[in-house]
């Protein structure tokens, strides 16, 4: 059985674009270790803005658009067994919001995904903690996420587009 796990946030859901209307500068995409004081504070402030303004902003998240090439192409295929490794916002937010982001992921996966992902992990674990066989694939829109997989002798594929995924994705199944 090969195990393929999807991020979620900028992979199957459209983080940025709704995060956006909230607060255009968040600083950059990165570990929050590797951001200057400015941006950590950016960060900040847009986590206490969604958790005391918009708390159920998970829920009104959409799909990448046209992400449903990749996961039906994927449904399709015999032996392959499709996950999610998420995690909550790991600062700036209190204990109790983690847990209901946990939830709230949950249900847009349910809601946007029916049967689609056979385990769906939501950590603040790394990701590759989870990884199952030296097998496993890893399609991350972090770079580091990605490089930290394949460190731990698994595959990874850095997430663009679904098309550019679908591609990539042939290559490990030795399709192209």
């Amino acid at each position: 059985m090969l195990n393929i796990w999807f991020d979620m946030d900028g992979v199957l859901d459209n983080f940025d674009k709704l995060a956006s209307t909230i607060q255009q500068d968040r600083g950059p995409n990165i570990q929050s270790k590797l951001l200057t004081n400015n941006d950590k504070e950016k960060r900040h402030q847009f986590w206490l803005t969604i958790e005391n303004t918009f708390p159920d902003f998970w829920l009104k998240l959409e799909e990448i658009e046209n992400i449903h090439i990749l996961t039906d192409y994927l449904l399709s295929k015999e032996n392959v067994c499709l996950g999610i490794i998420s995690s909550p916002p790991t600062t700036s937010i209190s204990e109790s919001y983690k847990k209901q982001i946990v939830e709230y992921k949950k249900q847009w996966i349910n809601t946007h995904f029916p049967n689609t992902f056979k385990n769906i992990i939501i950590s603040t674990e790394q990701k590759w903690k989870f990884k199952k066989t030296d097998s496993d694939i890893l399609i991350d829109d972090r770079d580091i996420n990605v490089k930290t997989w394949i460190e731990h002798n698994g595959k990874g594929i850095i997430f663009k587009t679904p098309t550019q995924t679908l591609e990539d994705l042939k290559k490990f199944l030795g399709e192209n």
